[in-house]
């Protein structure tokens, strides 16, 4: 080793540590400031001390910290650096305006001091998507740092590696499997070392720093050691030739998470689609929401329940909770001062949502209407409905038991209820989903529009300890006992012994006009001892073109134990892309170890004749459900996709319970 490049880095998560504005601000007034001494102490040595962060620490405190003179003179003197993007996200969360807002903070810094960023970095979250790769090129961003939370499982790429966008953009990227090592750079000698502290730990004292350079000399006599900055690695790293290309997708096997607060994240949505509609905001009120809503997608969703949920520290040291999962036992814990605490963390990170309405100015009250979205009234119809009979032959092959908990097979010549409306012949069975749906027109008659798996068909899960040991093995490369933490629920057992799978009955069908309304309920066990919802209701509209479908559910009660709600749409042909950043991805070319099933979907998938588009939750696993079922295999593109409509399987810093009313939109267009 000729050269060593040591980067001095803190990981910013915006909470988990503590609530997100406690640890705001103790960046404004001590990790930032402490930074800027140590790099007063260091100034002039060879061997000295360099900050890096995220662009959004670094404007936020020059907006206002009355220190920010201080820090000026800091970055002149090349103490204190940002690199291109503001902080790590779930990327594929976002569409492309908002992306490119992100990466724009960097460039108005880089206008500001006469600088250009071309290193960018993200940390903790294991994956992303190759969808932002024209993004990065276009604002001139040409080297990506990516390092892994060391507990998860890495994908299977090169070490240094020219990641190709399907337009030809390329961006240099380096993989690490933690937040960064050390670690060559291609074939020349040189290496970085990234001296990393902690989550949200601040900078290294002077005595810390004195002893990483001399921990380094030790091991590497021969080096020549520096301080730099990521620019300083991607220059030694853009003179590399020869180096592998990768052209498929990655993907964020963290990406369920998002998943644990629908309420959230259909505003979040809603509010990216107002500030892109051409003419609805002002340049200035724009900015303003995208500023708030630039902190759904990073990736912090509240404290870490580790080190917060319990009244006490146990025997390992963690501060958490390994029992109250029953129903009774969490009901009473829930008024205690650490789930209210808990529950304040989710709150305050859902309020960036509620920040950004209120920021749009002329459009605030569209704004706030789109909040308002997130759930909805039971159909009223306006004239007379028309009661759907349940079919006699129907009733007596497909049996309905009270608590089913798998799948009733469903006949192939069979439906519990058949309607026709709008130019449509819709078979609906006993759980409410659509098993045929043919136009009665001479034209197009014999097509069927709905495949095998059926439209618009849920299910409600529930898990064990047995499915969290599977992922673990699958997934979880660290034995150490925080991993086991953040990556189940210890003691979920005294709750639930094993998987279930319930599906709704249906209690009611009726049509008026273009709209067929399917009534249901879960039997009682899933809600009387989970999380299930009391009531459900489908609601789709029948157009020459589409299908639209419009799930609420009301009555949902809250769990510790893990959940997840799906709705499954199968329209009988091949996917072909999933929409992130408004760029389609191909779902078959996903790197292993990447995540193969589960997407997160800025517009919809299209299959072959077929467009889902699906409007408040973005979560799309390909061809079966996938939560604690981390799969190496490339899953099947014939079967449809499952819409994860909220889950609570992380063990960490997302929601654990809710128990919010809830609405899902969706459109299924055809050729």
């Amino acid at each position: 080793m000729k050269k060593i490049i040591v980067v001095f880095k803190t990981h910013l998560d915006i909470g988990f540590t503590d609530m997100a504005g406690q640890v705001a601000e103790n960046y404004m007034k001590s990790y930032l400031p402490n930074a800027m001494r140590m790099g007063e102490a260091f100034r002039g040595q060879k061997e000295g001390f360099i900050w890096t962060t995220g662009s959004w620490l670094i404007r936020r405190f020059l907006e206002e910290s009355p220190e920010r003179a201080r820090l000026e003179e800091a970055i002149r003197r090349g103490e204190v650096r940002w690199h291109a993007l503001p902080c790590t996200t779930h990327t594929e969360l976002m569409n492309g305006a908002l992306f490119e807002y992100g990466l724009g903070i960097s460039r108005e810094l880089d206008r500001r001091f006469g600088l250009h960023t071309v290193a960018a970095k993200l940390t903790d979250v294991p994956g992303h998507t190759r969808a932002m790769l024209s993004y990065l090129s276009r604002a001139g961003v040409s080297f990506l740092h990516i390092g892994v939370n060391p507990a998860s499982t890495v994908p299977e790429v090169p070490p240094l590696f020219r990641w190709r966008a399907d337009t030809g953009e390329e961006v240099l990227v380096m993989y690490n499997s933690d937040y960064g090592r050390l670690t060559p750079i291609g074939d020349g000698g040189a290496a970085v070392y990234f001296a990393h502290t902690g989550d949200n730990r601040g900078p290294q004292s002077e005595e810390e720093i004195r002893q990483v350079y001399e921990g380094l000399r030790k091991q590497y006599p021969d080096a020549d050691l520096c301080a730099g900055t990521l620019e300083d690695v991607a220059q030694e790293a853009l003179r590399q030739t020869g180096l592998p290309v990768v052209e498929e997708e990655i993907g964020d096997t963290w990406i369920h998470g998002a998943g644990s607060d629908p309420r959230k994240i259909s505003g979040f949505r809603g509010l990216m689609r107002l500030a892109g509609e051409a003419g609805r905001l002002s340049e200035g009120e724009r900015d303003a929401v995208y500023r708030r809503l630039l902190l759904v997608p990073e990736h912090t969703w509240g404290l870490d329940e580790k080190s917060w949920l319990g009244e006490r520290p146990l025997e390992n040291g963690f501060r958490t909770e390994h029992s109250l999962f029953t129903k009774e036992a969490f009901r009473r814990a829930r008024s205690t001062p650490p789930f209210r605490r808990m529950e304040a963390s989710w709150q305050e990170q859902r309020e960036y949502v509620e920040q950004a309405a209120r920021a749009a100015g002329s459009a605030s009250e569209e704004a706030q209407r789109i909040l308002s979205e997130y759930r909805r009234e039971p159909y009223r119809p306006e004239g007379e409905k028309v009661p759907v009979p349940i079919t006699e032959r129907a009733k007596t092959i497909v049996p309905l038991p009270e608590n089913a908990k798998m799948p009733v097979p469903f006949p192939e010549q069979g439906a519990w209820a058949e309607a026709e409306l709008a130019g449509y012949r819709v078979k609906i069975d006993g759980h409410g989903a659509v098993r045929s749906l043919k136009k009665t027109g001479p034209e197009g008659a014999d097509r069927e529009l709905a495949g095998p798996g059926g439209l618009a068909a849920f299910s409600y899960e529930i898990f064990s300890q047995k499915e969290y040991e599977r992922f673990q093995k699958k997934y979880v490369v660290s034995d150490e006992e925080w991993a086991a933490e953040d990556f189940g629920k210890i003691g979920m057992e005294e709750a639930v012994s094993e998987y279930h799978e319930y599906l709704p009955r249906v209690e009611e069908i009726f049509c008026e006009g273009n709209a067929l309304v399917i009534r249901m309920r879960l039997p009682e066990e899933a809600v009387e001892q989970y999380g299930g919802m009391r009531r459900l209701e489908t609601v789709l509209r029948l157009y020459e073109d589409r299908m639209e479908a419009d799930l609420a559910w009301w009555e949902k009660e809250a769990t510790r134990v893990a959940e997840g709600s799906w709705l499954r749409f199968d329209p009988g042909s091949r996917l072909l892309g999933i929409e992130k950043l408004g760029t389609w991805i191909d779902p078959s070319r996903v790197v292993c170890g990447g995540n193969r099933r589960l997407h997160a979907a800025e517009g919809g998938a299209a299959f072959e004749g077929a467009l889902l588009e699906t409007i408040d939750a973005p979560l799309l696993s390909v061809g079966e459900r996938s939560l604690l079922d981390f799969a190496r295999e490339q899953p099947r593109m014939d079967a449809g996709v499952y819409v994860c409509l909220h889950n609570n399987v992380w063990g960490t810093n997302f929601p654990m319970w809710y128990d919010e009313d809830a609405r899902f939109r969706f459109a299924l267009r055809w050729e």
